[in-house]
């Protein structure tokens, strides 16, 4: 597994994967800062397809990153497409269409970028069995858009008291070719003069 450890997402970004390749990154919050840095930055070079799970989504946050990087705000912002699934059935319609949407295009696919992917498939209301089919599902959408372009999913780890949260969570670090575990750097302990 790949580690990244950063102090702010400002300093440090994910690199951009490979077409063809699954890139996850597995981090507290679903790396929600790393995400949208990483969401202003694919702007830059075309356009990005945010799929956000976990209503992460801070436009705020993403054009403060993309001003950091050009002064043609506006036009990086609009090159931004963003959708936002509650459920795990919402989810996995949003991933066909959008794997749909990639084999239709004669054009290179925009990045795809899916913030918390497994909030979405956490919720207990669903029966797991259910949430797996449903995952399994999501996964083959994920094989037809990495064929297509960048990927790049961000997980959040499971409640330790949550079996179910695991098994899925454990499925997805399974299906994907490439694992990033962000670890945010503490501020060193300041010694104590008295």
């Amino acid at each position: 597994m790949n580690i990244i450890s950063y102090a702010s997402p400002s300093t440090t970004f994910l690199p951009d994967p490979a077409s063809g390749k699954t890139l996850a990154v597995l981090a507290p919050h679903a790396g929600r800062n790393l995400m949208l840095e990483t969401a202003a930055r694919c702007s830059l070079n075309g356009p990005v397809h945010v799929l956000d799970g976990g209503n992460h989504f801070n436009a705020y946050l993403v054009a403060r990153a993309v001003r950091r990087h050009t002064e043609n705000m506006d036009a990086m912002l609009q090159r931004i497409n963003l959708a936002r699934a509650f459920t795990c059935y919402q989810m996995e319609s949003l991933l066909a269409a959008a794997a749909l949407l990639a084999r239709q295009r004669s054009t290179p696919s925009p990045a795809t970028l899916v913030l918390d992917l497994l909030a979405t498939f956490y919720d207990e209301n669903v029966q797991l069995a259910e949430r797996q089919r449903l995952l399994r599902l999501c996964q083959r959408y994920f094989k037809v858009l990495s064929g297509y372009g960048t990927l790049l999913i961000s997980l959040r780890p499971a409640q330790h008291d949550r079996p179910d949260q695991q098994m899925l969570l454990d499925d997805m670090l399974a299906f994907v070719d490439d694992i990033w575990q962000a670890e945010i750097l503490t501020a060193p302990a300041i010694p104590r003069l008295f």
